[in-house]
């Protein structure tokens, strides 16, 4: 044995399938004529946080050593040593392989030479096409009452070993199971945690806490339609009403975030469930409580909506307008005006670049990049760059390339490229730039494009029906 086994927590039970599916992914290379497979590749072990991957890796590296004569090598992903000259056929454990991983970065985690066998473990979906995978899913019934000893903590936890053997340990020690699955829907800390003495449940979601805003947006809904599976259609329904977005761009950003979320593992494949054990982790740490209530408030809503068969859109949002989007613009120029108009609002030129702070440099590079992102999104959505008569996207990205930016870019890049090719090379780029004698009017001048730029983000907002990110300040 080389590194050190984790160690274990609870008893083992239920999982002596899933040990010999593991077992046939390692050496799918030694039935040729079923597999079709002559070379070993690695092997994913692959679940949802607490679920044991690393229970049932530890387990069989311990019933199944005798296939490994030349030992079984356990290392974590952040700091991999892959057996370079092993003395016979050797296993090798990456253990808490992160999510995002490129695939170079995921090659390098696999030990290259033929007698060994790689076992990668992770919480990840998304490197289907790097070997073989192993799924593992929630205990079933009788393996999970047998770790809880009471069907009330079997219940709560739904097949979740990590829970289970917590609450188990904690009924043979005297208590209550009853009373323990009524502490799990408790506010403040999480009974998992102070059963575990550690952040057991911040640890579960960390790839949620770390995924991008649609993604928690989808798993603020989940949680409210939990049991129900989430679904992209009913979060878009729900990101409409709440946010006011066009049904089309509402239905993406909701399609992206199922995606991810089924990706890092917090979501069960379709239909998609969200596990209790991961809505209790999120429901401690969730980072946005307003957010959360909007849209668990939206769901609801359209819920009732949908149980009623009534036209109306449901119980009252706050904070969210019900008027009515206009009807002759088409869905692409929605989600062209909807994409500019979310790329402008965090411009430097909408957004004022603080007195005596920043660099000119980066506000007229961000400016530029507008150029080529306007015409990609206008190709993007088939939405032509020839001006209207009547205001539609046409019109608002000539306005925003040819008479608001053009101008200004016009003036000021040779004039700043000029004094950067002046820069002494003992002289940092922003310092160089602090003496530059027309700093305070490219400043100027740059503050006097909020306004257009502001006008324009209006007339994108008027098409796209969304209405964000434009200040009252002048």
């Amino acid at each position: 044995m080389h590194g050190e086994l984790p160690a274990a927590v609870g008893e083992f039970t239920g999982r002596l399938p899933d040990l010999w599916r593991l077992h046939s992914a390692l050496h799918v290379q030694e039935a040729p004529l079923v597999t079709g497979r002559t070379s070993a590749g690695p092997v994913q072990l692959r679940g949802m946080p607490g679920i044991g991957k690393t229970r049932l890796a530890r387990e069989y590296a311990l019933r199944f050593g005798a296939a490994f004569p030349g030992g079984v090598h356990w290392v974590r992903a952040i700091a991999p040593q892959p057996p370079q000259e092993p003395d016979g056929p050797c296993l090798y454990v990456v253990d808490d392989v992160p999510h995002g991983l490129s695939p170079r970065a995921l090659t390098e985690l696999t030990a290259p030479h033929p007698l060994v066998r790689t076992l990668l473990i992770t919480r990840s979906r998304t490197y289907g096409g790097h070997g073989e995978h192993v799924d593992l899913e929630p205990l079933p019934e009788a393996a999970a009452a047998a770790l809880a000893g009471a069907s009330a903590i079997a219940d709560a936890a739904a097949g979740h070993p990590g829970a289970l053997g917590l609450l188990g340990r904690a009924v043979t020690a005297g208590k209550n199971p009853v009373a323990l699955a009524s502490r799990l829907y408790e506010p403040g800390r999480s009974l998992l945690d102070i059963l575990a003495g550690d952040e057991l449940t911040a640890d579960h979601v960390r790839d949620a806490m770390t995924a991008p805003a649609e993604a928690q947006d989808v798993l603020r809904c989940a949680l409210a339609l939990s049991p129900l599976p989430v679904t992209a259609e009913t979060v878009a329904t729900v990101l409409t009403a709440a946010d006011r977005l066009p049904r089309a761009v509402a239905l993406r950003r909701a399609s992206a975030g199922v995606a991810e979320l089924h990706a890092r593992g917090l979501l069960t494949s379709a239909p998609h469930h969200l596990h209790p054990v991961t809505a209790h982790s999120w429901l401690h740490h969730e980072g946005d409580s307003a957010r959360a209530e909007t849209l668990r408030r939206a769901v609801l809503s359209s819920l009732g909506a949908t149980a009623t068969r009534l036209d109306s859109p449901g119980l009252p949002i706050p904070g969210v307008r019900k008027e009515s989007m206009p009807m002759t613009v088409s869905e692409a120029e929605r989600m062209a005006a909807f994409d500019l108009q979310v790329e402008l609002v965090s411009r430097i030129g909408v957004q004022r670049l603080p007195a005596d702070s920043g660099s000119l440099r980066e506000a007229l590079t961000s400016l530029n990049s507008l150029f080529p992102f306007t015409r990609d999104t206008l190709r993007r959505y088939s939405v032509g760059l020839e001006p209207g008569t009547a205001p539609n996207v046409q019109s608002a990205a000539d306005r925003l390339l040819n008479e608001v930016l053009r101008p200004f870019t016009t003036r000021w890049h040779p004039l700043l490229m000029a004094w950067e090719a002046r820069r002494p090379p003992h002289l940092s780029p922003l310092d160089h730039e602090r003496t530059w004698d027309h700093a305070d009017a490219f400043r100027t001048d740059l503050n006097g494009l909020r306004e257009p730029l502001r006008a324009v983000t209006a007339s994108l907002a008027e098409i796209s029906g969304a209405e964000f990110g434009i200040s009252s300040e002048v």
